[in-house]
C-alpha cells in the first residue's frame, strides 16, 4: 500500500480521537464529518487491497480466531 494511503487511514484515526474537530459532535449531525473522513479513508485503502492483502489477513484471523466461533463468520 503506498506511503499517502497510509497516511489519510492514520489521519482518519487521529482525526477520530482529536478532541477538536470540524463540527461537534453533540450538535445534531455532528459526526456526518467524522463518517466522512472515515468513507474518504477506507475509499483509499481499499483501492489497495489486493489477493495477497487479503490471504494475509486471513491468515492473521485464523491466527485469532481459529478455536473461537464467534471468529468462524470472518473467515469465510
Amino acid at each position: 500500500m503506498p506511503s499517502w494511503a497510509q497516511a489519510k487511514a492514520h489521519g482518519a484515526l487521529g482525526y477520530l480521537i482529536f478532541p477538536a474537530d470540524a463540527a461537534a459532535d453533540w450538535w445534531p449531525g455532528g459526526y456526518t464529518d467524522d463518517a466522512a473522513v472515515i468513507a474518504a479513508a477506507a475509499a483509499a485503502v481499499a483501492m489497495h487491497i489486493d489477493a495477497d492483502a487479503e490471504q494475509a489477513a486471513r491468515s492473521k484471523l485464523r491466527d485469532w480466531f481459529a478455536n473461537n466461533a464467534s471468529g468462524a463468520a470472518l473467515l469465510t
